[in-house]
């Protein structure tokens, strides 16, 4: 899938009007048209961009809409006692490094 649903859903919300990917070759072109799960969406323009061209403001646009659909499962993990708040981030607690480091179940024996 070229977008993701979440991503899908802050462009419908207009939280997100840009959308840059690495590409070996572009998949879709300038005035074209997108069918997503969500809708159908109307292609602008397909510029060839730097990353030094990718304003901050618009990297924070995506993260905001990626870490909307994060923070539910990081807060879960919170509640679970698996991770550590800090200011800006989040670290596993000693609990959560013990469950990672517990072996795998295999499935029906």
């Amino acid at each position: 899938m070229l977008l993701k649903i979440d991503t899908l859903a802050c462009i419908k919300r207009n939280e997100v009007s840009l959308a840059s990917r690495r590409w070996r070759r572009p998949t879709v072109k300038s005035d074209g048209r997108l069918r997503t799960t969500g809708g159908e969406l109307r292609i602008d323009e397909v510029p060839p961009v730097t990353s030094r061209a990718i304003t901050n403001v618009d990297a924070a646009a995506e993260l905001d809409c990626e870490w909307d659909r994060l923070k539910p499962n990081v807060r879960k993990l919170k509640n679970l006692e698996l991770t550590i708040s800090h200011e800006t981030w989040y670290s596993l607690s000693v609990r959560g490094r013990a469950v990672l480091a517990q072996p795998k179940a295999t499935g029906p024996a």
